[in-house]
């Protein structure tokens, strides 16, 4: 399948997967960075947790190890079988420059508002229950590195892996871009430790980030509007923990 036939499906596409891997290889690939960031997270937090600086800080270590995990698998992933890291990525500059972030932000808070407008008519307390698995971390005295944990590590590390490394070695082959954008909203989605809802939730996300990649051509935009969407969740946590919402 041609690189133009692989974006048919994407109006005004400015998406061109460029990766060397093929796609069982990738998705191998793909599983052993997420085991081993895990692992990673979970002994982390174990060692750190022994040495009796509490669980909520043992906690937030074993994220940051587990992001970095996942980060440098992929760029290292991106970078071999003779790819470039830019273009496997897509960490060129957007078609479109600013306009591009304002257009992807807008289309990501649409959708989210109405997604919780929708959750919260079923019931007013889904999304907080999802939300109280941070209750600890926002009640310890190191609350502020759920910032750079959140809002900065989790799209940098999500966003390279998934839409970077396994979209890109997913878009290439057959399934083209649409397939590659459900395969890899869904796996994303996956990793989250929600409720049924939560997860959805979280796989339609993916879904709009992927639309954002395709039409923008960089993952530049996905990265900054993840970034963006996640420090005002975290900033909206914060403001919810103060007022006693979250405790469990």
């Amino acid at each position: 399948m041609s690189d133009a036939t692989a974006i048919e499906p994407m109006r005004s596409a400015a998406y061109t997967p460029r990766s060397p891997w093929p796609p069982l290889k990738t998705i191998l690939w793909t599983a052993v960075a997420i085991i081993l960031a895990f692992l990673v997270a979970g002994l982390t937090a174990l060692a750190v947790s022994s040495s009796g600086i509490g669980m909520p800080a043992a906690m937030i270590l074993g994220t940051l190890g587990q992001q970095l995990t996942i980060i440098a698998f992929a760029i290292a992933l991106a970078g071999m079988r003779g790819g470039r890291r830019i273009e496997v990525l897509s960490l060129a500059p957007p078609r479109g420059g600013l306009k591009s972030y304002a257009m992807g932000f807008a289309t990501l808070i649409i959708v989210v508002l109405a997604m919780s407008s929708a959750i919260h008519a079923i019931d007013p307390d889904l999304i907080k229950s999802d939300l109280k698995q941070f209750s600890d971390i926002l009640k310890s005295p190191i609350w502020w590195a759920m910032f750079p944990i959140v809002g900065l590590g989790a799209p940098l590390a999500e966003e390279l892996l998934f839409r970077g490394f396994l979209f890109s070695g997913l878009a290439g082959s057959r399934i083209g871009v649409v397939g590659a954008s459900l395969l890899t909203s869904a796996a994303w989605a996956l990793v989250h430790s929600y409720s049924l809802i939560g997860i959805t939730q979280v796989f339609i996300i993916g879904i709009v980030f992927s639309w954002i990649l395709v039409r923008t051509g960089s993952l530049r935009v996905p990265i900054v509007v993840h970034s963006v969407y996640n420090l005002g969740l975290t900033a909206l946590m914060v403001t919810e923990a103060g007022k006693g919402v979250l405790t469990p």
